[in-house]
């Protein structure tokens, strides 16, 4: 009775932990996580938040859909900045631009010609009559040099669109209407952007048009909901599976529910743990909620199949088991990379929480447990542990000649997402997403400088017909000319100016003062965060300084890196190249850190299991079947990426837990149990896992084949045994 009462206690729990993971947790998806440190030039950055959402339509409906699409946007927390229409630039851009007008655009000495400011201010008067003048104020009239105007034109004919009926942005060729926006910095992913982009093409819809969402972490949010659904998919049928399964071999629901119960406890205070200590659980740490489903569900069947008779070791294998796998994992921790960092803290968390249900409260309502004969399977196997030592060494040998690349499941996307982003680039002519010019300094300043340095080349190939055009932050900090006229002479010329043109000449002395401020900021150094809206701002590059340029329409990638190699001031950069190196440098993390994590296993269960000669002879078998993996997988050329290292470091943690659970023997009547124990346990691992191998999602598929075939070596070699190894056993006791 008090034992039925403590299982129906865990259920309890476990169901108010899942209650409260799904409550507290915050997805995330960020790139950013993937890369040391949580930062870098190419995962991090401004140019993450920008987004475009290109409406095809017929032209009478562009506008309403446009400025439907808008009002739903700036309704939304998620978003920092919209426009469908240019009417003014952000009032913050705009301010920087008049306040820094001379920097970005220096006037030359003709400028300052009564006659020139006279016809600056006939054009500044016509245009306050129109919309956009009048948007603007009386600053066009404030400025007789004409600059900032100058400026404002220069990034109209920028703009990858024209204006079309109803004041919206329209593409060039007149199909679509566009809408520019940049998402708050606080946004990462999940599904708020998820709910976000269906809430656009719901505006969108009302209006009889289509919504194409196109922008870093919109597209990755879609991408993210896609693999969502299929691993639901695969979730679901792995239950269903497994269930049916459990069901057969256990025979009784409350028995069922109280081996289920320390798996979704585990999951739940896992999620919860992660949460805690990082502010957001990360999709690749919760993509590993299979490695410790696998795991999580072994203790309370191993502890079912021995609730008779060897009661207390069973418990001291979970204990023991449920230690060095966590340690396994924990080591991931020193990567420095948070995804990592996650997974480790996520499995090894989750592991410990599912052994302490499963001893707090093994499942109850137990008859005799079904399951196969798998004592029938034994074999001799001469020499094993030399055997074993030599599958070890050949997969040390495999994994240091073996490629580490980046993991193709993030490095692709789904063929739908890559023909909507080139739908909308033709449409919006948007930057090349693959290339970009970067300059570095250890200053801001020399970053600037440096891309200052190249534009002669930057020039020189649009001139050419190798680039379309391009947008630099050099382009609008530009050197201040060696010496502006005086304010008092300034002043003398705009009164005449005024006159000429039938103005009142006391006006000059407003655009004296005006003068006067703009002349000052041209000399000093401009705060460069309300360019944001305009250009790439300087990023934080390791311990120096990081600037880009947008590049549009790269016909000749080749000709402008040697352009750009002969200026000396950027570097073409390539950031597909770059993001799978850097992908690529995670799978190494990773491979770095299972090591560390398959050493501190080892000395975990060495000062934990007696005698030492069964704790060493654990050890070696994992070591051999983890080889033998490796093995497996070279012969048919699999690159080790970041998936299928964490699913190693699965693959130590299943192979530590069933050769504590099998070794130390008492007795042929002993090891009967403890391999129908495990027979149970890896059946029920393998169920979810051989369904995620056959899952058409490229993740799910590598992780599932990974463990499937280490599990397939971690069985065959627990269930041999060398000649005598089964009677020196029977007399340890540990």
């Amino acid at each position: 009775m008090i034992a039925r009462t403590r299982c129906i206690v865990a259920l309890a729990a476990a169901g108010v932990g899942v209650w409260l993971a799904t409550a507290l947790t915050t997805l995330s998806a960020d790139l950013a996580a993937l890369s040391p440190g949580g930062e870098s030039a190419v995962f991090g950055g401004d140019a993450v938040r920008d987004f475009i959402v290109a409406v095809p339509a017929p032209l009478e409906a562009q506008a309403p859909a446009a400025l439907a699409v808008q009002a739903v946007l700036e309704a939304s927390p998620l978003v920092e900045t919209v426009t469908a229409g240019p009417g003014t630039f952000e009032p913050a851009a705009l301010d920087w631009l008049w306040r820094n007008r001379f920097a970005v655009a220096p006037p030359s000495p003709e400028r300052f010609a009564p006659e020139a400011m006279a016809q600056r201010l006939q054009q500044a008067r016509a245009a306050l009559a129109t919309a956009e003048g009048a948007a603007l104020g009386d600053r066009l009239l404030r400025d007789p040099t004409g600059a900032f105007a100058d400026t404002l034109e220069e990034l109209r004919e920028r703009r990858p669109a024209a204006l079309g009926p109803g004041g919206v942005w329209t593409s060039v060729d007149g199909r679509a209407a566009l809408v520019f926006g940049r998402l708050a910095p606080e946004v990462a992913g999940g599904g708020d952007l998820v709910a976000l982009a269906d809430a656009v093409r719901a505006a969108a819809a009302a209006h009889g048009a289509l919504a194409l969402v196109a922008g870093p972490r919109l597209v990755g949010a879609e991408i993210g909901r896609g693999v969502e659904r299929r691993s639901l998919a695969v979730a679901s049928i792995a239950i269903v599976l497994l269930t049916l399964w459990l069901a057969w071999s256990l025979r009784s629901p409350l028995a069922l529910a109280t081996a289920f119960a320390p798996m979704a406890a585990g999951l739940a205070t896992g999620a919860l743990a992660v949460q805690l200590l990082f502010d957001h659980v990360h999709v690749l740490a919760l993509g590993f909620g299979g490695a410790l489903t696998g795991l999580a569900i072994d203790y309370p069947l191993h502890l079912a199949t021995h609730r008779r008779e060897g009661a207390a070791r069973a418990r001291r294998a979970v204990a023991i088991g449920a230690a060095t796998t966590a340690v396994a994992f924990l080591a991931m921790l020193g990567s420095g990379v948070p995804a990592l960092q996650q997974t480790g803290v996520f499995v090894a968390v989750g592991i410990v929480v599912a052994a302490g249900f499963a001893l707090a409260a093994p499942p109850v309502g137990v008859a005799d447990v079904r399951t196969f004969a798998m004592e029938r399977l034994s074999w001799r196997l001469p020499r094993r542990r030399l055997v074993e030592a030599t599958l070890a060494l050949a997969g040390f040998a495999a994994v240091l000649g073996a490629p580490v690349g980046a993991p193709r499941a993030v490095a692709t996307a789904p063929a739908a997402v890559t023909e909507m982003l080139e739908e909308i680039n033709q449409l919006a002519r948007a930057p090349s997403a693959r290339w970009s010019v970067v300059s570095t300094g250890a200053t801001e300043s020399q970053a600037l400088a440096r891309q200052r340095e190249a534009l002669p080349a930057l020039e020189a190939a649009v001139d050419a017909g190798d680039l379309g055009r391009f947008e630099a932050m050099a382009d609008f900090v530009r050197p201040a000319p060696a010496t502006l006229p005086p304010p008092a002479d300034f002043e003398a010329v705009a009164g005449e100016a005024l006159a000429t043109v039938g103005l009142d000449p006391g006006f000059a002395e407003r655009l004296e003062a005006d003068y006067a401020e703009a002349r000052t900021a041209a000399s000093e150094r401009p705060d460069l965060k309300q360019l944001a809206q305009l250009v790439p701002l300087p990023q934080r590059d390791g311990d120096g300084w990081s600037l880009s340029a947008r590049l549009y329409d790269v016909r000749d990638a080749e000709a402008l890196s040697t352009r750009l190699e002969q200026s000396g001031g950027a570097r073409l950069a390539d950031n597909a190249a770059e993001t799978m190196g850097r992908l690529a440098a995670l799978s190494g993390a990773a491979l770095d850190w299972l090591v560390v994590g398959s050493a501190a296993a080892a000395v975990t269960l060495l000062l934990l299991l007696r005698p030492r000669r069964v704790a060493f002879g654990v050890a070696l078998t994992t070591a051999g079947a983890l080889g033998a993996t490796v093995c497996a997988l070279r012969l048919f050329g699999v690159e080790f990426d970041v998936f299928r290292i964490v699913a190693l470091t699965l693959v130590v943690g299943i192979g530590l837990d069933y050769g504590v659970l099998v070794q130390p023997s008492h007795g042929a009547a002993e090891r009967r149990r403890a391999l129908r124990s495990v027979g149970l346990c890896a059946t029920s691992t393998a169920i979810p896992f051989a369904v995620m191998a056959a899952s058409p999602e490229p993740i799910l598929s590598e992780i599932g084949a990974t463990v499937l075939v280490g599990l397939g070596a971690m069985a065959i070699l627990n269930l041999a045994q060398s000649h005598g190894e089964s009677a020196r056993n029977q007399v340890q006791d540990w």
